[in-house]
């Protein structure tokens, strides 16, 4: 069954082709999402537009390899209920950005410490964010918001990257126990919100990255001679880490940050 209509003036196309992921029965690391196919405006871009199966449209439109700009309408909330695995990994050159009609224009998405939001891996990964609000991620291990590997790269512009915990262990515990994000312990991790391991680009602009915690560079951390990071006027505050509360550079990784502020424990 195919879907068509108008929205703004756009033709829009929606078929069952492009809900590329399992159902409930299924085999697979995202076996039991709704089937909630994004709506397409045209051939490479998507709309994330429904509140109750947001999460389900995001992956679907990531695993369609003709997806190449995601916008989102509604707020994402990562849920284990449905969702057995994060979001897929990106290997392709993807843009989300965020249209929601709230008081700050920013769509949120939120991992509800219960996994890291986005990973971009291998050369031709490239992922853009734009214009969101980037909560509750965690990872055991580094980068509990964006990580990026393999001669990847990420860039935010225009974001709000809060509460990001790196370390084995410690997001569940936090969550759980009620307390705020980044104040009852910091994670053993790299890169409490983003990260870059190995290799890769990492690129943040006229950001804010807040409370977030690990063991080194509780904002940022790059680790590895073939990682870069570029800040332009971006705001790191009341982010926790052993090492570098703001960022963290290590194994000959380089860095350089232009206006904006930095500050942490």
């Amino acid at each position: 069954m195919n879907f068509k209509g108008l929205l703004g003036g756009l033709t829009i196309l929606c078929g069952l082709s492009v809900a590329c992921f399992a159902r409930e029965d299924s085999q697979g690391p995202h076996r039991g999402l709704m089937q909630a196919p994004p709506l397409i405006i045209d051939e490479s871009t998507a709309l994330v537009n429904s509140t109750e199966y947001a999460q389900a449209q995001l992956t679907s439109a990531l695993l369609n390899e003709t997806i190449a700009t995601v916008i989102l309408l509604v707020h994402v909330t990562i849920d284990d209920i449905h969702f057995s695995a994060p979001l897929p990994t990106i290997n392709r050159t993807v843009s989300i950005a965020g249209n929601c009609d709230t008081t700050d224009s920013k769509c949120v998405i939120d991992g509800q410490g219960l996994h890291r939001l986005f990973t971009v891996d291998g050369p031709a990964g490239r992922l853009r964010l734009t214009n969101l609000y980037l909560t509750g991620g965690f990872s055991a291990a580094n980068a509990s918001t964006l990580f990026v590997t393999g001669g990847a790269s990420g860039e935010l512009v225009d974001c709000e990257v809060r509460g990001g915990l790196a370390g084995a262990g410690g997001g569940r515990r936090l969550l759980e126990a009620g307390a705020p994000w980044g104040e009852a312990q910091h994670g053993g991790g790299e890169g409490g919100g983003i990260g870059c391991l190995v290799n890769g680009t990492l690129t943040l602009q006229d950001s804010l990255l807040v409370n977030n915690s690990a063991n080194r560079g509780g904002a940022v951390a790059a680790v590895g001679a073939s990682c870069t990071v570029h800040l332009l006027r971006v705001r790191l505050e009341s982010n926790r880490a052993d090492l570098g509360g703001g960022v963290f550079l290590g194994d000959g990784a380089a860095g350089a940050m232009e206006g904006g502020a930095a500050g942490g424990v």
